[in-house]
């Protein structure tokens, strides 16, 4: 128990545990949120891919066309 002071021993021993226990789960948590960028990332790399291949198929067919107009 901790070293006796104006607050029960038990209140004071709850406190500590909760902050270990806060701090022990703290790097679990960075882990997590850098997951959850790297899929955000991913993601929204994925939006820039799909656009851009649209923007190429889209100017490849436009080519086609005008070359058989010609």
């Amino acid at each position: 128990m901790a070293d006796p002071t104006l607050v029960n021993g038990q209140i004071t021993d709850a406190v500590t545990q909760v902050v270990v226990t806060a701090i022990g789960a703290a790097p679990a948590q960075t882990a997590v949120l850098a997951m959850q960028n790297a899929v955000s990332h991913q993601q929204a790399m994925n939006q820039i891919a799909v656009a851009l291949v649209t923007r190429c198929v889209a100017t490849l067919m436009d080519e086609a066309q005008e070359t058989r107009s010609s």
